[in-house]
């Protein structure tokens, strides 16, 4: 992980756990923590506190990324634990509908994880690509369900078409309106 990287994820953490003000945020309460966890996340808010409960500059990140990303494990591992303990009983089933929740939320963890491992290779031009289309598509208010399997190649070359004639289609209607 690179120190913007880490750097972005910490930004408010210690806020956000700690401040018993914020409504619309979840927190982790601190009394559920192990003593260990408790005394890596003392040692963390040393550290952001050492710098007025801002995010501390690069070179303390890079000297502390094994404690900052422990927290933030823990951080996710108590998350996906709430979650997994919460939705199957949400459901109201039995041993058959708690084992399906585990199947599909394991194989979305393990697709999300591949999915943002790839997204991480991509170069600064693909993801300025990325985004520029993402805008212009309002894609951060649609959300549709991928087919099973994943695409093949075909489809992903014929869905490319597609989007490049309907964008060819709204241009030509730009010029002539």
């Amino acid at each position: 992980m690179r120190s913007w990287e880490l750097k972005r994820r910490l930004g408010g953490l210690a806020g956000r756990m700690m401040d018993s003000s914020v409504q619309s945020s979840t927190r982790i309460d601190p009394a559920c923590l192990s003593e260990s966890e408790k005394r890596l996340f003392e040692r963390v808010y040393e550290i952001i506190d050492e710098y007025s409960g801002a995010v501390p500059p690069d070179n303390v990140l890079v000297e502390n990324m094994e404690l900052f990303s422990k927290a933030l494990e823990i951080i996710v591992r108590r998350a996906v634990e709430l979650f997994s303990t919460v939705m199957p009983k949400a459901f109201g089933g039995g041993e058959i509908e708690e084992w399906y929740f585990r199947l599909h939320f394991w194989n979305f963890m393990q697709d999300l994880i591949e999915c943002i491992g790839n997204v991480k290779k991509w170069s600064a031009k693909d993801r300025e690509e990325f985004l520029i289309d993402y805008r212009q598509n309002d894609m951060q208010n649609k959300l549709y369900r991928l087919p099973r399997g994943g695409f093949s190649q075909d489809e992903l070359e014929r869905m490319a078409s597609e989007q490049e004639n309907e964008r060819e289609d709204e241009e030509g209607d730009e010029d002539s309106g």
